[in-house]
C-alpha cells in the first residue's frame, strides 16, 4: 500500500476498522500500514533488521504514515513484546505450543532489549500482519464487545462464501443442491422436539443415482496444539 495514503475498505471490513480504533486506538487499515512501514524501516538496513527507541520510532511512523502521533504510539504499545515479570510454563498464556496467544513473538513482532531499544525486522512485521488477517478470517482474534461482533461477522460472511463455492463445485458435476439447510419437506430439523441442529452447510443429491450427499463444509485453519492432536489421532 501506499503509506500516507489511507486504505479504502468497504463492508463489514469498514465496520472491523471502526471498531479496532475505539477498542485499541489505531484502525486495521492504519496498523496494516504501520506494519509496513516498520518492515520498510528494517529493509533500509543491510541486514534487514532495526533498532530504535520508542519515541525516535513514533515520531519516524507518524511521518511516515501521516498518522497521529497517538495513533503510533497505541501501535508501538499494541506490538511490542515485553519481558515478563512472573513467567510460568504452566501459565497458557506463556505456553509456546498454546495458539493464538496474546503474548506471542506473531503478535507482537516488536521486542523491547535491556537496554530500552526495540528492535524488529522487516519480514518478521510482514508476517504479523499476515497472521493478524488472519486471526479476523477465522474469527479467533479476541475483543471486546463492538470489535470481537465485526470479527465474528466477517468469519461468518467467508464462511458462507466457502459453502457457496462447495455448492458451485457439486453443480457443475451435475448435481443439485441447496446450501444452509434448516428444514426439510417443512419440518425444521431438530435433535429432539425443540433442539435444533441449526443447519446442513450443504444438501446435495442426485436423481439418477438416487444419492443424497450431506457435506459439512469448514474451513479449516492451522491452531491445533500438540496434545489435542495426539488425541484425535489416537481416535482414528
Amino acid at each position: 500500500p501506499v503509506l500516507d495514503v489511507p486504505i479504502e475498505l468497504e463492508g463489514s471490513w469498514k465496520e472491523l476498522d471502526s471498531a479496532m480504533s475505539e477498542e485499541w486506538g489505531v484502525g486495521f487499515e492504519q496498523l496494516v500500514r504501520l506494519l509496513r512501514a516498520l518492515a520498510d524501516i528494517a529493509g533500509e538496513r543491510p541486514d534487514c533488521a532495526a533498532t530504535a527507541t520508542a519515541p525516535d520510532l513514533e515520531r519516524d511512523l507518524s511521518r511516515r504514515v501521516a498518522v497521529p502521533a497517538e495513533v503510533a504510539a497505541a501501535t508501538i504499545n499494541r506490538l511490542t513484546l515485553r519481558p515478563c515479570r512472573e513467567f510460568d510454563t504452566f501459565d497458557e498464556a506463556h505456553q509456546p505450543g498454546r495458539a493464538n496467544r496474546e503474548r506471542s513473538y506473531l503478535r507482537r513482532p516488536l521486542v523491547r532489549l535491556p537496554g530500552g531499544e526495540l528492535a524488529w525486522s522487516s519480514l518478521h512485521c510482514l508476517r504479523a500482519g499476515l497472521y493478524l488477517e488472519n486471526l479476523i478470517r477465522s474469527g479467533r482474534l479476541g475483543g471486546d464487545g463492538r470489535l470481537r461482533k465485526s470479527v465474528i461477522w466477517i468469519s461468518q460472511q467467508l464462511d458462507e462464501e466457502f459453502e457457496d463455492e462447495v455448492l458451485g463445485e457439486v453443480v457443475r458435476f451435475g448435481w443439485r443442491g441447496k446450501v444452509r439447510v434448516t428444514s426439510l419437506g417443512g419440518k425444521r430439523l431438530e435433535r429432539a422436539p425443540g433442539q435444533t441442529i441449526g443447519d446442513l452447510d450443504v444438501l446435495t443429491w442426485d436423481e439418477g443415482r438416487q444419492e443424497v450427499w450431506l457435506l459439512d463444509a469448514k474451513r479449516l485453519f492451522p491452531g491445533i496444539q500438540p496434545g489435542p492432536m495426539l488425541r484425535e489421532g489416537g481416535v482414528f
